[in-house]
């Protein structure tokens, strides 16, 4: 498992003398979803930041994650893409919205792998969200 914690990744990294400032997509993780999306997102090596929430602090969801949306000139948009549509796809409980950096609201169920990469593009943050507990 790879969970990358605040201080390994900066916002800047040097690349040929210069710094670059990553984007980050926030995604909230609501209810049953953590441990079956995070998995996911360790299979497939994407990396992401826990969020420390500040304490006292009241929030609605369970756990929060930051994803690099680009580590150099890789991309994470494809690989991404596929983890959620996978993951809508085996329960209908699960539930994943989107908002764009222009404040709208897209609901990820229904699309197909090409079509949600292409938003994630513009996305500022996902609400992951699974309300039926995981069958063991």
């Amino acid at each position: 498992m790879l969970v990358v914690d605040y201080g390994f990744y900066s916002s800047h990294t040097l690349r040929k003398g210069k710094r670059m400032k990553h984007e980050f997509i926030k995604v909230a993780l609501f209810k049953h979803s953590k441990d079956s999306f995070l998995s996911l997102l360790d299979e497939t090596d994407i990396h992401y930041n826990k969020m420390h929430l500040q304490p006292g602090a009241i929030v609605a969801t369970g756990e929060a994650i930051e994803i690099i949306k680009a580590f150099g000139e890789a991309s994470i948009f494809p690989a991404l893409a596929t983890i959620i549509v996978q993951w809508l796809k085996a329960r209908s409980s699960r539930k994943v919205i989107l908002q764009t950096k222009d404040k709208c609201i897209i609901h990820l169920e229904g699309y197909s792998v090409k079509d949600v990469q292409k938003v994630l593009v513009s996305a500022e943050s996902l609400s992951v969200i699974d309300t039926e507990p995981n069958k063991k």
